[in-house]
């Protein structure tokens, strides 16, 4: 069996839920009002993006990138897949009328979905 080589970390991205759009603002308000516009249209056009990079870079955090290894669930069937779809009936009615009953029967849903998966991982 040949072992393939790791593959390279993906490039971070731009997490823009955590942005600070005010000082993205800010940043490209302070290039333009300082900034003479080239004759050369390139010239422009590169001058602008440079412009967005940069307030980007300031404003902008980004993601740390992970190369995700999703397990094999070798032990998911149609079993599991009901309880799993039981668990989350729960939580949709859960969600809409709040109870503690809800929040009991919702544990117990979880607790019985654990063993389930757990005998049929032990069985296989």
């Amino acid at each position: 069996m040949e072992l393939l080589p790791p593959s390279p970390r993906p490039p971070p991205r731009w997490n823009t839920k955590k942005a600070n759009w005010k000082l993205y603002q800010d940043e490209l308000q302070k290039w333009f009002s300082n900034y003479e516009p080239a004759e050369d249209i390139d010239q422009l056009n590169q001058d602008l993006m440079d412009a967005i990079q940069h307030a980007a870079e300031k404003a902008i955090p980004k993601t740390n990138p992970t190369n995700r290894h999703h397990k094999d669930y070798w032990f998911y069937n149609d079993e599991v897949r009901e309880q799993n779809h039981r668990i989350n009936t729960f939580r949709r009615h859960l969600r809409q009328y709040p109870s503690p009953e809800g929040v009991k029967l919702l544990r117990a849903a979880v607790q019985h979905a654990r063993q389930i998966t757990q005998k049929i991982r032990e069985d296989k």
